[in-house]
């Protein structure tokens, strides 16, 4: 769409602004477009920019869904950014200890060479990623106090793994009824808290084919798949990357 076409442009123009400019500001870096988003990252923060209608003085969650729903759903996506508001409170309000891993996590796919922007997962598809690997542990009778950063990510190296089963879904902001709305029968499904129509999954990463991969690599190297060390070991390994990545916020 020219929308698209005419955000991406002007970051263009701006990047190099910023390259010339006297005063030191941050980097506007890796510009890339999909149909539906321009995609950047100004210094260390990645930032999608959604094209949305502004529900902001009218919003009603049932509203919303209804209208979604009356779409194609090859353009449910237009909606993504229609809660992104009550998307950013879901993970906001986690626990220091995910959000210290999301970090983690982010930093580590900011390294990485992508094939495309296509291949590249998106930071809320890894922060639900995150999130839904510590519940299902959690769920499953594992103590919140005993879950350390590396069963964390062997879990969810697992989980990444076995996408063929995967589905993490939740309630928090929309009934059963809304979410039945949507049905999602195909894996993996990762279904957006705020807005039972989007598949994050799909929305935040088009293609799977060098994700699971490059994450298992990851795991191996930092001795969390396999059992190279000790434990105390590991876990002081992922203590120091944890504790280098929040002084930097």
């Amino acid at each position: 769409p020219s929308i698209i076409s005419a955000l991406a442009s002007l970051l263009k123009d701006a990047a190099m602004m910023l390259t010339k400019a006297e005063k030191s500001l941050p980097k506007l870096t890796l510009i890339s477009s999909t149909q539906y988003s321009v995609q950047f990252t100004v210094g260390d923060i990645d930032v999608d920019l959604i094209p949305c209608y502004d529900w902001r003085n009218d919003y009603s969650s049932e509203n919303l869904y209804q209208t979604i729903k009356e779409e194609r759903p090859m353009d449910y996506i237009w909606y993504l950014s229609a809660a992104c508001e009550k998307e950013s409170d879901f993970i906001r309000k986690q626990p220091i200890k995910i959000k210290d891993m999301i970090r983690m996590v982010k930093h580590w796919r900011n390294g990485i060479l992508w094939k495309d922007q296509f291949h590249r997962p998106s930071s809320l598809l890894l922060s639900l990623l995150v999130i839904g690997a510590h519940e299902d542990m959690v769920k499953k009778g594992a103590s919140n106090l005993l879950i350390t950063s590396e069963v964390m990510l062997q879990r969810l190296t697992d989980i990444i793994q076995r996408k063929h089963e995967l589905r993490l879904e939740w309630s928090t902001n929309y009934s059963e009824t809304a979410r039945a709305m949507f049905p999602m029968k195909m894996c993996p499904v990762v279904r957006n808290p705020s807005n039972p129509s989007d598949n994050v999954a799909e929305t935040g990463l088009q293609n799977w084919a060098q994700f699971p991969g490059e994450f298992t690599r990851w795991a191996h190297f930092i001795g969390v798949v396999k059992n190279r060390g000790t434990m105390a070991a590991k876990q002081a390994k992922l203590n120091v990357i944890v504790q280098r990545l929040s002084s930097d916020f």
